[in-house]
């Protein structure tokens, strides 16, 4: 019987091109294998040389690996063109979503992310499910969802799942397909509390710094609190600030997590009443574009907004709210 023997990182990088549904997930996985594969096509060109005595000609071998390099480098960035554009269209989706509070989940494959979005659509929500399965990297293509919680409107994005042991090639691939949480007002990080706890919080905080996110608003979800047998095991992980531990099967702990986000919201929100002056309105298109507002007047000089400001903003915007 014959095998294919591959090494680690090839053997995800096919897992990878076997699961991707979007175009974009399928470039940036064809412009990850192919990256792979140029360091290697050099050492193999490198070892032909040495083996050729320096003779001054190239061999059959040496002269296709040449062809292939070339074919390979140019690939690249044929590929690099095109995300480039795609990232152009995602920068004027996100703009059109900016009144809408977005939200990302990311955690380990199979910590559920995808079926909490799927059991939330099926309470708040009217868009169709995203794909969930049971298999490794079921889910290769960030998928954004709109839910409405309590007349809080918002987007929930399901993100590629993370996996222990990758080498640096496919880590960097890896955190580019995250560089959308960047822009997400709040993160919900799913562990699987039926697994390795300690690994999947150090796996996850360390992307959050490689990828610089910057201060966002985190929930900690430990997912799959009835697949563990003793739930003290939980106990050292109390220190999170923001936290709620639920089962994503259970209709009734989607509810409280539902609840959980919105109170994580309001608590990062200040109700203010703001004086623009007519003349600042950059600062004016900044506020009516990222907030709704619920009272709008005018006087001589100013536009006179009342409305929940975050705190970030309210520390940038501070000389413009009215004083009681």
């Amino acid at each position: 019987m014959k095998l294919h023997v591959v090494d680690w990182t090839t053997l995800i990088l096919d897992i990878f091109a076997q699961r991707a549904n979007t175009k974009e997930a399928k470039l940036k996985i064809k412009l990850a294998q192919l990256k792979y594969q140029l360091p290697r096509i050099n050492k193999w060109f490198a070892y032909l040389s040495r083996q050729s005595g320096g003779i001054g000609t190239r061999g059959p071998g040496e002269t296709m690996l040449e062809t292939d390099k070339r074919a390979i480098v140019r690939d690249i960035r044929s590929l690099e063109e095109k995300l480039k554009d795609l990232e152009k269209t995602k920068v004027v989706n996100r703009k059109s979503r900016e009144k809408i509070l977005n939200i990302s989940l990311l955690g380990y494959t199979n910590a559920g992310k995808s079926t909490i979005l799927n059991n939330m659509l099926k309470i708040f929500g009217k868009d169709k499910f995203v794909y969930s399965d049971d298999l490794l990297f079921a889910t290769l293509d960030t998928s954004t969802r709109r839910l409405d919680f309590s007349n809080t409107k918002v987007t929930l994005t399901d993100t590629v799942g993370f996996i222990d042991n990758l080498s640096k090639e496919l880590n960097d691939s890896f955190l580019t397909t995250l560089e959308e949480i960047k822009f997400s007002d709040m993160l919900l990080v799913v562990i699987d509390s039926s697994y390795d706890i300690q690994t999947q919080l150090d796996t996850i905080d360390k992307a959050l710094d490689d990828i610089d996110i910057g201060e966002k608003k985190i929930l900690y979800v430990f997912n799959k609190i009835d697949k563990i047998e003793d739930e003290i095991i939980l106990l050292g992980y109390k220190n999170k600030e923001e936290k709620i531990y639920i089962s994503a099967r259970d209709e009734a702990d989607i509810i409280r997590l539902k609840d959980k986000i919105v109170d994580v919201i309001k608590n990062d929100y200040v109700r203010v009443i703001m004086k623009i002056p007519y003349e600042d309105g950059k600062v004016l298109d900044y506020i009516m574009t990222n907030y709704d507002i619920d009272k709008k007047d005018y006087d001589e000089n100013s536009s006179i907004l009342e409305f929940d400001i975050s705190k970030k903003d309210y520390n940038k915007y501070e000389r413009y709210i009215e004083k009681n």
